[in-house]
């Protein structure tokens, strides 16, 4: 469980179990908040909202969570807010989802360069699953990161990361599967993926639910390299980076396919917390990091070190 659970949970307390207002609060779908309470709900081994006709109540259990959960978040801002004062200025906390392929890709050769020219900045470089950077970034903990899908939050301003991963569904060329076109089929195929809190499947789950599928794969599997054994061997569709397949595709082990409707793209998102002022150091690596992201473009991020974030960043 994490402060995202408990903030998910208080949005959709006081919103009186209704799921569509609170997704409005948090700035997410209806289903992620579904599924957030799901997982809050397995944890803890209770019901915490009986859902009659259309409308869900909160149980006894819930009332009591509540109050718990929001005397937490109130007493982490405060902590938070208070040691931010304490925190020296010249330290920089970077973070990078793990589902952002690209950039985490040019991560370490633009902390080593970083490092280089910036030898008197303490950098901290933190890579871990979405969920966990998010809450890093609302709790001001990071300057900025690097996340590996779309979000929007009232906390936070975002800047595009211009380069975008790319990912392909893929299966044995011997496969009746190749044929699949639709995300109808796609859905009723046996579907090799990863574990449900990658970032990768996360989004893969997200976009079947905004189209109205939803889907149990046949295959799990905790790396991509298990994912393309499994492909190889025709016992169903992976979903993969295509930089990962490449090499499969080219020696037509695996052949890609295509279904209409359905975007493979990531959507990286470069997120600063509103609370804290973008410092020059923090510019300059963003630079950096799309420069070498990008070796034909300078200067990529646009991004003067001496703004106010909400001048800096706008979308």
């Amino acid at each position: 469980m994490t402060l995202r659970h408990l903030r998910f949970f208080v949005a959709l307390y006081e919103n009186n179990g209704n799921t569509t207002k609170a997704a409005d609060a948090l700035y997410v779908t209806q289903p992620t908040v579904s599924y957030v309470l799901k997982e809050l709900e397995s944890y803890y081994g209770c019901c915490f909202f009986i859902r009659k006709g259309r409308k869900l109540f909160p149980t006894d259990e819930a009332a009591s969570f509540y109050r718990a959960a929001k005397e937490i978040l109130l007493d982490f801002s405060s902590m938070e807010s208070d040691m931010l004062k304490l925190q020296v200025q010249r330290r920089l906390h970077v973070g990078c989802s793990t589902s952002s392929l690209i950039a985490y890709k040019y991560l370490p050769v633009t902390a080593e360069a970083f490092r280089k020219t910036h030898p008197d900045v303490d950098v901290n470089v933190c890579v871990d699953y979405h969920d966990r950077i998010e809450d890093k970034l609302m709790q001001s903990a990071l300057d900025f990161a690097v996340l590996g899908k779309s979000i929007s939050s009232k906390t936070l301003t975002f800047q595009n990361f211009p380069f975008r991963e790319k990912f392909a569904l893929v299966t044995s060329p011997d496969s009746p599967l190749t044929k699949i076109r639709t995300v109808e089929a796609l859905a009723k195929a046996p579907l090799l993926l990863r574990e449900t809190d990658c970032e990768l499947r996360i989004q893969f789950d997200e976009r079947l639910s905004d189209l109205g599928f939803s889907i149990e794969p046949f295959w799990e599997g905790c790396t991509d390299e298990l994912l393309l054994d499994a492909a190889r061997k025709g016992l169903g569709v992976a979903l993969i980076s295509l930089g990962t397949a490449e090499e499969a595709l080219r020696r037509r082990e695996l052949v890609q396919i295509y279904v209409d409707g359905l975007s493979l793209e990531g959507t990286d998102q470069i997120a600063f917390p509103r609370s804290k002022p973008l410092t020059k150091e923090a510019a300059s690596f963003i630079d950096l990091w799309l420069t070498l992201s990008n070796p034909g473009k300078q200067n990529a991020s646009g991004i003067n070190g001496d703004m106010n974030r909400t001048e800096a960043v706008r979308i």
